[in-house]
């Protein structure tokens, strides 16, 4: 393409980017992401490289929509675009209309497609998980027979619950074919119905060996099982459908035999203990019985030994009624004489009487008293005098000093009074008026 006249940069960008986009107008194109950007309208931004390369990309909201998961800086990513010109810029790009992980990340991909499917459709719901049995007496395992999972489901029930009868169902546990085992498996489970709980599963792995328990067939039908299972796909940490959809996922195989094998030493304790306590409680209903085998023999008497025990009864009832007549008449005459007593005791003339004695015993108590008061008064009062001459300024003078005062207050510091400043100095005998000389 030749032109006759300079070019503006618009001009030139424009050309560039209908000359991109008419001889590339779709390209497959696979490398490492990085600088990934979701931005606040929905779009995408991120660049692709390899090892001696990069180019910028763009996803539009309308596109990544149908991308399950957005990529991360290092995912490897195969991207369907068209090639452009950003015009503005004039950086070269691909705008991608189609996103899809590469290896592990395609997987993860159909993975999380396939999970939200089932969710919204409700096989993953609470409410349609069955209770798994806690003894379970006939429990069948969907593993491969020469797998490590089969060995320690065996030897934690064996450890846990001997009694306890393990079915082996067989089945490939990884590859291809390996869905389709396990549903026949599931199948031949389901059809002799002799198991109370069903573990599935296998020991741990990749994403790509654990990809059967992945399969939308197999979830399905795990989820319509009448017989209540365990998914124990890998270890703690991997998740698969098969962990979604059954009634309970446990981290491993061995931990799943735990949930459905009582421990036979904890419940060998507990039965030990409800012996004791049933051997106990016979005892003590055995005792009890025999106490009142022993009173309902002592009341079958014969008719001669029930008239002697009532004619010994009337003749006690008889001297108790005796005896209580006796104590009345009694009680009678100590109340008639009480009430003398107390007539003569409240006639004016006794009444008089002891008033008299008590005025004098009144009077004999006031004179005390009063004496004893005018004891205690002088006694404090010779105290106070006492306490006065001992805090008296007047014994201070006598001792040889004297008492200082300006303007009626004492002086007790050379800065409260001032050279020429009047001051009065009280002595043992008289008072001087002075005058200030010198202030030191």
């Amino acid at each position: 393409m030749l032109f006759n006249r300079p070019l503006s940069v618009s001009e030139l960008n424009k050309h560039t980017k209908d000359l991109l986009e008419t001889h590339f107008l779709s390209v497959e194109v696979t490398g490492e992401v990085s600088g990934f950007v979701a931005a606040a309208s929905g779009h995408w931004y991120f660049t692709l490289k390899d090892s001696k390369a990069q180019v910028k990309c763009a996803m539009f909201r309308g596109q990544n929509r149908s991308v399950i998961r957005p990529p991360k800086n290092g995912d490897k990513v195969k991207i369907q675009a068209r090639v452009t010109l950003y015009e503005a810029r004039g950086d070269f790009q691909l705008v991608a209309n189609a996103l899809e992980h590469d290896g592990t990340g395609a997987l993860l991909a159909a993975y999380e497609r396939l999970k939200l499917k089932l969710e919204q459709e409700g096989l993953f719901a609470p409410g349609h998980k069955k209770l798994i049995p806690a003894f379970a007496r006939e429990i069948g395992v969907i593993t491969s027979p020469t797998g490590a999972a089969i060995q320690d489901i065996l030897h934690v029930t064996q450890r846990r619950f001997p009694l306890a009868n393990i079915t082996l169902y067989p089945t490939q546990v990884q590859g291809s074919d390996a869905p389709l085992q396990i549903m026949s498996a599931l199948h031949s489970a389901i059809s002799q119905n002799k198991c109370d709980v069903l573990i599935i599963g296998r020991g741990g792995g990749s994403i790509e060996d654990l990809w059967c328990f992945n399969d939308e067939q197999l979830a399905r039908m795990i989820y319509s099982c009448p017989i209540p299972i365990i998914s124990a796909v890998g270890h703690e940490v991997d998740f698969t459908i098969s962990d979604f959809v059954a009634d309970l996922r446990a981290p491993t195989p061995s931990a799943a035999a735990e949930v459905v094998t009582p421990d036979q030493f904890e419940w060998q304790t507990r039965f030990a203990n409800q012996q004791k306590r049933l051997i106990y409680a016979i005892r003590q209903k055995l005792k009890l019985l025999h106490h009142q085998l022993a009173v309902q023999s002592s009341n079958l008497r014969s008719p001669k030994q029930k008239l002697e025990r009532d004619a010994q009864r009337l003749d006690e009832l008889n001297f108790r009624l005796k005896a209580a007549i006796r104590q009345t008449l009694s009680s009678l005459e100590n109340k008639q004489a009480l009430l003398e007593q107390q007539v003569l005791k409240h006639h004016p003339k006794q009444k008089l009487s002891n008033h008299k004695g008590n005025l004098r015993q009144l009077e004999q108590r006031l004179q005390r008293a009063i004496q004893q008061r005018l004891i205690s008064k002088r006694s404090e009062f010779q105290s106070l005098i006492k306490s006065l001459q001992l805090i008296s300024p007047l014994n201070t003078l006598e001792r040889g000093y004297s008492i200082t005062s300006s303007n009626g207050k004492i002086v007790q510091q050379s800065d409260q009074v001032t050279v020429g400043e009047k001051i009065d100095v009280q002595l043992k005998k008289g008072k001087i008026e002075a005058s200030v000389t010198r202030v030191e």
